[in-house]
């Protein structure tokens, strides 16, 4: 016989009056050094580092200019699919 329990109380906020539930109630992120630190770059620090590593850039093709491009050979490349598969069957040996 299955034995029922009572259903567990819902998690409270824990001071008493918080509008938030008890995860979003910790403490504040620490000041060291007088800065506060975040999970996050800050904005200028992207600028920043983006301003510095100017060598560092993809030279490939935009994502336009790779939907503009040819069409692929997709018969050419399901034939080979089918000799791979047949290959690896034991087919072609």
């Amino acid at each position: 016989m299955a034995t029922l329990l009572a259903p567990r109380p819902a998690v409270k906020a824990t001071r008493p009056g918080a509008s938030r539930p008890a995860a979003l109630d910790g403490p504040a992120a620490p000041e060291v050094d007088g800065s506060t630190w975040e999970i996050g770059p800050d904005a200028t620090d992207d600028q920043w580092h983006a301003e510095q590593s100017t060598d560092h850039h993809f030279d490939g093709p935009t994502p336009d200019e790779v939907l503009d491009g040819p069409e692929p050979d997709w018969d050419g490349m399901a034939d080979e699919s089918a000799t791979l598969d047949r290959l690896c069957a034991g087919c072609l040996l």
